[in-house]
């Protein structure tokens, strides 16, 4: 777990995991340069359970960097992720590591639920449980909640681990690195909690920031599959746009072809104001379209 400036919901989020049926792990977390009263709490209960390991970065380096330095630390070769402002379910290792036994699985995520602000919780949309499912939905969208996975440290170790230019959707560029080479699934069994409320991690962060990372993590899935260099999340907008232009002019299957299209869509709606490169991803749309698809877009606009 790596936590920066999360006291709010981090005792209920500890105790989550050191309630846990299954008792024999480690616990390990990362204060990633907190300022608030991060520190205490994990002091306190580091003094109550042995379990729990405790280690604390001067500043913040960010969430890959965190998660990377516990994977690092971790001495089992199974690792379960949690976030500091979720909920996992007391059964939650249980089920996972016979799942994962049992299907011979490298990483095995479990459906969710939302929590409200009074208690309330609702399961989220079902996911795709196989790994055929996930490798069908993964290219289009990310299919597999972060905070509830178990993975092979050995698979980590393989692909390196988080990119930790990656300071948003590290999670779905990683998944996306995996799918080559690791087997997949979803417990359709909701084990993990999403918060919902104002500071909840994924809820703070801008959505075209947000688009932008996943994008590129998308975009690089692709551009590696035609020998193409990936494209860093740092670079801009017009290095996105120009990196779509080169993979379009690949061979593309029609279900590649479907896939990229809707991430063009997405990232022209969230992330590219400059009218010039809104026409170019519109354009390469319309040209490498079939005349079914060019008489939609001949009435499509991409506005935001």
């Amino acid at each position: 777990m790596g936590v920066h400036n999360g006291a709010k919901y981090l005792s209920e989020a500890i105790d989550s995991i050191l309630s846990q049926s299954f008792r024999d792990f480690e616990f390990i977390i990362i204060d990633d340069g907190s300022t608030d009263a991060t520190a205490e709490i994990l002091g306190e209960f580091s003094r109550r359970d042995s379990r729990l390991q405790c280690i604390s970065l001067d500043k913040n380096l960010g969430l890959p960097h965190a998660l990377n330095l516990g994977i690092q630390k971790a001495s089992g070769n199974i690792i379960a992720r949690m976030d500091c402002d979720d909920v996992s379910g007391p059964e939650r290792f249980e089920l996972q590591l016979a799942a994962m036994e049992t299907s011979g699985a490298d990483l095995l995520g479990t459906f969710a639920f939302s929590l409200s602000s009074n208690g309330a919780t609702k399961v989220r949309e079902p996911l795709p449980v196989t790994e055929d499912g996930i490798a069908l939905r993964l290219p289009h969208s990310n299919c597999i909640v972060h905070p509830s996975v178990m993975v092979k440290k050995t698979v980590l170790e393989d692909v390196g681990g988080y990119n930790e230019e990656f300071l948003n959707s590290q999670d779905y560029d990683l998944w996306l690195r995996l799918l080559p080479q690791a087997r997949m699934n979803n417990l359709d069994v909701p084990l993990i909690g999403y918060r919902r409320h104002n500071g909840q991690i994924s809820a703070r962060k801008s959505r075209g920031k947000q688009t932008h990372y996943s994008v590129c993590a998308a975009l690089s899935h692709f551009r590696v599959g035609f020998d193409m260099d990936r494209i860093s999340p740092k670079e801009d907008v017009a290095v996105v746009v120009n990196g779509f232009t080169e993979v379009f002019q690949a061979d593309l299957t029609p279900r590649v072809r479907q896939c990229l299209n809707g991430h063009v869509i997405r990232y022209a709606r969230k992330c590219v104001r400059d009218k010039d490169q809104r026409k170019a991803l519109r354009d390469l749309l319309f040209t490498t379209a079939t005349f079914r698809e060019k008489c939609k877009w001949q009435l499509y606009q991409l506005t935001g």
